[in-house]
């Protein structure tokens, strides 16, 4: 599982427990990116703001959108291990 986190400006992924694919259970974190950095216009941009992470349709990126710094941000993906890492 992958989530944006929009206040805080990053990224994490989680692993399903094997017996928890079917309820959703999660393990720990086992991917954390911090973005940093600012965009263009001060007033609501001061700072990162994750919004959405994203698979790659060959599931081997996570590309993240980030509102904070006008930028995609773009993560190798491993769906086995549940990480993702700085591409």
């Amino acid at each position: 599982m992958l989530a944006a986190n929009y206040g805080g400006g990053s990224v994490c992924a989680y692993s399903l427990k094997e017996d928890g694919k079917e309820d959703g259970q999660l393990n720990e974190r086992t991917g954390f990116q911090q973005h940093t950095g600012s965009g263009a216009d001060p007033s609501r941009q001061k700072g990162p703001h994750a919004h959405s992470i994203n698979v790659s349709l060959d599931n081997r990126f996570a590309i993240a959108a980030d509102l904070g710094l006008d930028k995609l941000l773009i993560y190798k993906l491993d769906p086995a291990k549940g990480t993702i890492a700085a591409n």
